[in-house]
């Protein structure tokens, strides 16, 4: 029963760390995530929105380092998605090395 479920269980795991991600900056750019001495993204991007016009580079590289990092895991569950198709079913591999 495991090798039928590995798959499907790995790209859940993926994208609920991305959403994890996202929810963690969200709630701490509100104020309402982690306790202040641990930094997080979102925190920065919120104590740095006060000098945008001076300084940008401060919120955009929080923002960017959210994005890669959501973009990352989205794809890898997009390429183990596909590659389970491909290879993930055992009936399709049995069939494939029978030919």
């Amino acid at each position: 029963m495991l090798p039928n479920v590995a798959p499907t269980l790995i790209v859940i795991a993926a994208l609920s760390t991305s959403g994890t991600i996202l929810l963690d900056a969200g709630l701490s750019f509100l104020g309402i995530g982690v306790p202040p001495p641990t930094p997080t993204w979102g925190r920065m991007i919120q104590e740095a929105s006060s000098y945008y016009r001076v300084a940008p580079w401060l919120m955009a590289f929080p923002g960017l380092a959210v994005l890669y990092a959501v973009l990352t895991f989205n794809l890898i569950a997009y390429g183990l998605t596909e590659r389970g198709r491909r290879c993930g079913d055992p009936r399709a591999r049995a069939r494939h090395q029978r030919s």
